[in-house]
């Protein structure tokens, strides 16, 4: 059975599904410097660049416009927030500079070796981090696989619902003719 749903609903929808993708793309994130991990020391700078590039290449390619760290650090300067490299003070920076997301990269390298990559997402009440293993020294890819994990958290965490409702009920309902 098809009813018809009422010109406000429908237009309500479609409205919704125009602006979709174009909030993803609205969305501006800012760069924390490199995080350290809980044990040893910082990763080798060249290897924590490798990594970022790759999450902010990611990132932008979902339409987000990254704030780099030193870019961040500036706009911060002066204020105890401006050397924010930890989940404790990312929700800080978030509200500070009025961005959607504060995104922090760890490189794990004990003895010099990358072993692991973190990526966390943070919000300004909330964060999601995704992580993935650096297999045959492939870093970029490591951080690519942990960006698309916490990036999935992410979204998912803030996916919203949608209820219907038609006279007569149970119309079919569909948006974009995806039901």
């Amino acid at each position: 059975m098809t009813a018809k749903v009422s010109t406000s609903i429908a237009a309500t929808l479609l409205a919704l599904a125009a602006t979709h993708a174009s909030v993803a793309s609205a969305q501006r994130c800012a760069l924390l410097p490199p995080g350290e991990p809980p044990e040893g020391g910082p990763a080798p700078e060249a290897m924590q660049s490798a990594a970022v590039t790759s999450v902010v290449a990611g990132l932008e390619a979902e339409g987000v416009s990254v704030l780099p760290a030193d870019e961040t650090a500036a706009e911060l300067e002066g204020q105890p927030l401006a050397a924010c490299n930890a989940l404790d003070c990312g929700g800080q920076v978030v509200g500070t500079l009025g961005v959607d997301f504060a995104v922090l990269v760890t490189v794990w390298a004990p003895r010099g070796t990358p072993t692991s990559v973190v990526v966390t997402l943070i919000g300004a009440d909330d964060a999601t981090a995704g992580d993935a293993p650096v297999v045959a020294g492939d870093l970029a890819g490591a951080a690519r696989e942990a960006l698309q994990a916490a990036w999935q958290r992410w979204r998912s965490a803030r996916m919203g619902r949608l209820e219907v409702r038609s006279e007569p009920s149970g119309a079919a309902v569909s948006v974009d003719a995806r039901p």
